[in-house]
């Protein structure tokens, strides 16, 4: 029985792609395929990919990384980022919130909303995102946009670039 069951298999394995030629490459198929592993879209932030939000008075900055969430207080005498668990955004119509905590079990919620952000400087470099941070019981504003520029690979690196 068991020589009838290999020789079933084989013959089975045999068949399977045996001096067929591979299909040529589709572009089309394969840009397609690239465009849908992309993240939720906020506007035109992919939220899947790094995502910086800040504030200048006082400063502040959040890094959203995929599995990470840290925020920088420049203001105060935190010179360590804190990290908050990272959650998945609820998206609702023009918004992504973030409702997490601290480690230390702080609340914290961000929300990113589409509206054109002109804190960070001029209107023609205006972010897409404005941002709002609230951290317990303190409310945070500022803009956010795509990418970490400094603090890809390290998310403590921004806050040392910021403080030189």
């Amino acid at each position: 029985m068991r020589v009838l069951m290999a020789g079933i298999a084989a013959a089975l394995l045999a068949g399977c792609g045996g001096g067929e030629e591979a299909l040529p490459a589709n572009d089309a198929v394969e840009e397609n395929v690239s465009t849908l592993a992309g993240g939720p879209m906020l506007g035109p932030v992919d939220l899947s990919q790094p995502v910086r939000a800040f504030g200048n008075d006082p400063y502040w900055m959040v890094d959203l990384a995929p599995g990470t969430i840290y925020y920088f207080d420049h203001a105060g005498d935190a010179p360590e980022p804190q990290q908050l668990y990272f959650v998945a955004p609820e998206l609702t119509g023009d918004s992504a919130v973030y409702t997490t905590q601290n480690t230390e079990g702080t609340p914290a919620v961000l929300t990113l909303t589409v509206e054109p952000c002109t804190e960070a400087g001029t209107p023609e470099n205006a972010l897409p995102l404005t941002a709002q941070l609230r951290l317990g019981d303190v409310l945070l504003r500022g803009c956010a946009g795509q990418g970490l520029e400094d603090a890809e690979a390290d998310p403590t690196a921004a806050n040392e670039t910021a403080a030189e």
